[in-house]
């Protein structure tokens, strides 16, 4: 989170994983809980912009077909206490 943000951030748990092939690899995504410890966003070179978004706005967001369930159900989880 440092590297991409400058936020520094205590892992408080795992969200989940899920997986994907590209043409050269597999990728594997591992999504961890975490919250604020300290610092203001700033994005990378590498980055556009940035957003806070609601779990309960995730789905109105554009997100990467090879993570958008994994992301929705994690959103739907979380919203039922899980």
């Amino acid at each position: 989170m440092r590297e991409e943000t400058s936020l520094e951030v205590e892992i408080t748990g795992l969200a989940g994983a899920t997986e994907f092939e590209m043409p050269a690899v597999n990728v594997v995504v591992l999504s961890f809980e975490a919250g604020l410890v300290r610092g203001e966003v700033k994005v990378s070179v590498e980055h556009d912009a940035f957003a806070w978004v609601p779990l309960s706005e995730l789905s109105l967001r554009p997100l990467a077909d090879q993570t958008r369930d994994f992301m929705l159900d994690y959103a739907k989880r979380k919203a039922a206490g899980q």
